[in-house]
């Protein structure tokens, strides 16, 4: 619950500063956009940690679904 409602809040500050889904997607995770020899990472122990307990970006997933069901 708190991470949906984490998604939502987050989805709706995005859409405050106009960006858009390929902008916040940057934002989560550069090295998806640009490719593994991208030099930066935003959010890679997060990442790193949520692939370890959830087997995926739960993160990520949940606020692009949020993004997603805010159009």
């Amino acid at each position: 619950m708190i991470c949906n409602n984490l998604s939502a809040s987050s989805t709706l500050s995005t859409r405050w500063y106009s960006l858009t889904r390929d902008e916040l997607r940057y934002i989560l995770d550069p090295k998806e956009v640009h490719g593994e020899d991208f030099p930066g990472e935003t959010f890679c122990v997060l990442k790193e940690k949520e692939i370890k307990q959830f087997g995926e970006y739960r993160t990520q997933r949940l606020v692009l679904e949020a993004w997603d069901g805010q159009g």
